[in-house]
């Protein structure tokens, strides 16, 4: 797919890296398209949750990683897969999204929970119980944490100098409302 969409998996890679970097993954290094282990490969919790975030604003996506079973059809061979992520099956608030197991990274776990008007992301890494550690770290999440709304487009929230030296100020107004997560 990635030959598909860049011409080679090469310039993919690039595209990954560049996006990655934009989405304020700065940690990432990402060295083909599978994500399978090479030794330059690297990603922390912190970016994987950052790209997960963004990714579940898509809707196509969203909606694949939340499926608990899929049909694929070519021609008229249909195949069903079934989701990995056992989390989708034993609890009615997660929402997606990935596992991942390889020896050298280990049973890896991204996953998110929809609850109270909240969505949440967990992530862990090399796990030896990666589905009840990633549904504690959700829940957690969920539970202790409120989102706080302020502002609304136009409100005022402050000033600003433009130039120094001289007391010049511009208002700064907000785009939109704000939301603060908090405990």
């Amino acid at each position: 797919m990635g030959e598909n969409v860049a011409g080679s998996e090469e310039f993919f890679v690039y595209l990954m890296n560049l996006k990655a970097a934009v989405l304020g993954a700065e940690g990432s290094t990402l060295c083909n398209t599978n994500g399978m282990p090479d030794f330059d490969h690297v990603m922390s919790a912190a970016d994987l949750a950052t790209i997960a975030r963004y990714a579940m604003h898509n809707t196509v996506f969203a909606d694949y990683v939340g499926t608990t079973y899929g049909n694929t059809y070519t021609g008229a061979y249909q195949r069903t897969a079934k989701n990995t992520n056992k989390l989708l099956y034993r609890n009615a608030y997660v929402i997606g999204v990935k596992t991942g197991t390889t020896n050298a990274a280990g049973a890896c776990l991204v996953a998110a929970m929809g609850k109270n008007g909240r969505r949440v992301i967990a992530v862990v890494l090399n796990s030896p119980d990666r589905y009840n550690e990633c549904l504690k770290l959700l829940e957690y999440g969920v539970e202790n944490f409120v989102n706080i709304t302020w502002g609304a487009s136009d409100d005022a929230l402050g000033y600003t100098v433009v130039k120094k030296g001289q007391e010049q100020l511009v208002e700064v107004v907000a785009s939109g409302r704000g939301i603060a997560t908090v405990a």
